[in-house]
């Protein structure tokens, strides 16, 4: 049975991204930072999001 996404973490990369985006702008976001940022794997960003455009398209 595969594992459903956490709610919480989702939140968590959205959060990040907005805060790094406003603070730093979108050049300087890496997946790296996010996860950081996020308290999550980078893995468990790469599962759910191709690339930090594809999380930016999500309306954060």
């Amino acid at each position: 049975m595969p594992r459903l996404r956490s709610e919480k973490a989702r939140q968590s990369v959205m959060a990040a991204m907005r805060a790094a985006v406003t603070s730093d702008g979108y050049e300087s976001v890496t997946i790296e930072g996010l996860a950081a940022e996020a308290g999550v794997s980078k893995q468990t960003i790469y599962r759910w999001w191709s690339s930090k455009a594809a999380i930016s398209v999500r309306r954060c």
